[in-house]
């Protein structure tokens, strides 16, 4: 009965607060019937055998090959379809979003018809669904394009499901659709791609101005990385004389577009407009995600208005649409091209001048008079900024941006394009485990950008991953200052605390940011394991942290079905409150989704608490075949071996975990406790010859 008083260990948090795996992909709806393929359909089938095997799929195209880079997932990195190269990045997408969501801002209310004159990556058109739009319409007349994002871009199952968008490949000014449009997105491709001149003719401007409501608004995105400044005055000019008002805002993420808002008569968008755009669900996140966190922020975008762009113009008219066509082409191909983002700054015009601000709360009023006086001041400067990074003057670039941190009202946001290429290789040099020329180019940036969200984030997860958590302290302090919310922070602030064993602190921090995060299964998953390890105590007190634990994992395990992290978390708990069969359930359940060596071995305590004790041997066993080292399954496996009367073996087992782990309390005390038993001497005597 060597067994009866063995020490037993409580299962291991699995990976606190690391990042959880995404759970495995559901995959992309089936298109058929939805989207009309164009090409011959074996070889869309070979084309889908061939992106199994590479990252490379081919679609035959109106414009000829279309080429799209897949990544390990089957989603598109990059594609080329003629000319038009697209990189799918996370500013790309954020910026198309911000496209997408611009009707909504400037109406106050998601339009009831919208249509899109352009698919792209199917993120405007997913935008506008997201914050309410009752029926939208996608012209997208190349198959090849609807193709891949229907197959293998984000939102492009969404898309395909949604029954209030509809997709066409209908000429825009063909007569066949209906007017009275609430909204219009016109996305203008680079002067060099087909279908540019086209896009800006008179007779789509002619159409497009009939085809809105009376209270309808244009939004028109132009390519500033493609346009000189002639060329972007050329674009707007004939948009300038079709509508009676427009304002040009600067894309939000990295100012490589700008976007028109028009209208037929002669209105300004409006504040409490904005305002209400912004508090919608799905904007405000998409806003957020893209550095906008009010509506504010939104209205410092604003630049000029149509009679500003006119200044753009060079006066160098005789140069027709194919020459401007060639000119940019050879820009582009030359790279750090000249944009015209030096000379939009001497178009900009003051915010309000440009936002009607009448109906807004007298005190919100003085708030922003007050910061739009600040932005005004230097908005000039941010685009000079811009520019200069564009051409590659760095020394002037970091001129510039000393005096735009001095006085900009938003300089983490405005500083972005000067820092980012020092975040985004700390990040790349973090993820590669090079800590050290990680931290040097993150502290480079924050150097000229100190309240910079991201940058104190990155330079957080350094320092954890350094173990020097003193560091980690000041950065997370100012994410806490500037973005209370983000849940980035939250999480690595737990982190710390777990790191100086300070659980009450971590818990209470994750218990904070759950109601404003209800659905994010990584906090929901990390809290549970801090109820569990914080079970410690009276009866009471040890039940009402694993209460909470098992509903914590249950909301995580409905949310994330394929996530075995939940499931495995709800074994622990039952385990621990004696339900051993439930228990049993729920780890073959996390097996299932990922066969592990900790989960083979928490199989194999589940087991031994059920007194089947043959088969937790022969799991356990398993479990140390693939991790040899694994201190739990080595004190659990003695404990089944002195259960079993089989002293010896289990002696060497603990022995074993003591060398792994000498720090390993259990194992030490079944050492003992056998010891002190007498067992040991009589196993001596019986192994002496």
């Amino acid at each position: 009965a060597g067994g009866a008083g063995v020490a037993d260990v409580a299962l291991v948090a699995l990976a606190l607060l690391a990042p959880l795996a995404p759970a495995p992909g559901i995959g992309a709806l089936a298109a058929e019937g939805v989207w009309d393929r164009y090409g011959d359909p074996r070889g869309l089938a070979a084309a889908r055998a061939r992106a199994g095997k590479n990252d490379l799929v081919l679609e035959s195209s109106r414009f000829g090959l279309a080429a799209a880079a897949i990544d390990a997932r089957g989603r598109v990195e990059r594609w080329q379809i003629g000319g038009d190269v697209h990189v799918f990045d996370e500013a790309a997408l954020r910026s198309e979003q911000f496209f997408g969501h611009l009707p909504t801002l400037v109406l106050g209310r998601a339009p009831l018809r919208a249509l899109v004159l352009s698919l792209g990556t199917g993120e405007a058109a997913d935008a506008l669904r997201r914050a309410g739009a009752r029926a939208v319409v996608v012209v997208e007349p190349d198959g090849a394009r609807r193709a891949l994002v229907a197959d293998r871009v984000h939102p492009g199952g969404r898309l395909v499901a949604d029954p209030a968008l509809r997709f066409t490949k209908l000429a825009p000014h063909s007569g066949r659709l209906d007017p009275g449009w609430e909204a219009i997105l016109l996305d203008v491709p680079a002067p060099f791609l087909p279908g540019a001149a086209a896009a800006l003719s008179a007779r789509r401007l002619r159409w497009l101005r009939d085809s809105l409501a009376p209270d309808g608004v244009l939004i028109v995105r132009l390519p500033l990385r493609a346009l000189s400044p002639t060329e972007l005055a050329h674009a707007v000019a004939p948009l300038g004389r079709s509508f009676g008002s427009g304002v040009a805002w600067l894309d939000p993420v990295e100012a490589d577009h700008l976007l028109l808002t028009l209208w037929t008569d002669g209105r300004r968008p409006r504040g409490e407009d904005l305002v209400a755009g912004a508090a919608i669900a799905a904007v405000r996140a998409d806003l957020a995600a893209a550095g906008l966190s009010s509506a504010a922020d939104v209205m410092e975008r604003a630049l000029t208005d149509r009679e500003g762009l006119v200044l753009l113009d060079d006066g160098d008219g005789a140069r027709d649409a194919a020459g401007r066509a060639v000119v940019s082409a050879a820009r582009r191909r030359r790279g750090r091209a000249a944009l015209p983002l030096a000379a939009l700054a001497n178009a900009v015009r003051k915010t309000a001048s440009l936002i009607d601000l009448e109906g807004l709360p007298s005190e919100e009023l003085a708030a922003l008079s007050q910061r739009f006086g600040r932005s005004d001041a230097t908005k000039a400067t941010y685009l000079r900024l811009l520019a200069q990074l564009a051409s590659g003057h760095s020394q002037e670039a970091i001129a510039l941006a000393t005096e735009l941190g001095q006085g900009s009202a938003n300089p983490a946001r405005d500083l972005r394009p000067l820092v980012g290429p020092w975040l985004a290789r700390g990040a790349t040099l973090r993820q590669q485990g090079r800590l050290e020329q990680a931290r040097i180019e993150l502290r480079t940036a924050l150097a000229f950008s100190p309240r910079d969200v991201d940058i104190n984030l990155e330079l957080a997860r350094v320092a954890l991953s350094m173990g020097t958590p003193e560091e980690a302290v000041d950065p997370l302090r100012r994410v806490r200052d500037e973005d209370p919310t983000s849940l980035a922070g939250a999480l690595l602030l737990c982190e710390l605390y777990v790191q100086q064993g300070r659980l009450v602190d971590a818990a209470d921090v994750l218990t904070t940011a759950e109601p404003l995060h209800p659905a994010d299964v990584q906090l929901l998953t990390n809290l549970a394991y801090l109820e569990t390890q914080l079970a410690v105590g009276t009866d009471a007190e040890v039940g009402k942290h694993l209460a909470r634990a098992r509903v914590l994992f249950q909301r995580a395990s409905a949310l994330a079905p394929r996530l075995p992290q939940p499931r495995a978390g709800l074994a622990e708990v039952f385990y621990r409150q004696n339900q051993g069969a439930l228990a049993l359930q729920e780890i073959d359940r996390a097996l299932v989704l990922e066969d592990s060596c900790q989960y083979r071995s928490w199989r194999g305590h589940i087991l031994a608490s059920l007194h089947r004790l043959p088969e937790a041997e022969a799991e356990l066993q398993r479990a140390l075949l693939s991790c040899p080292d694994l201190p739990d399954a080595l004190v659990m496996l003695g404990g089944v071996l002195a259960d079993l009367s089989r002293l010896d073996e289990a002696r060497q087992t603990w022995e074993r975990a003591l060398l792994v782990d000498p720090s390993n309390a259990a194992a030490r005390a079944n050492l003992t406790a056998l010891k002190e038993s007498g067992l040991d001497a009589y196993l001596e005597q019986r192994a002496r010859p």
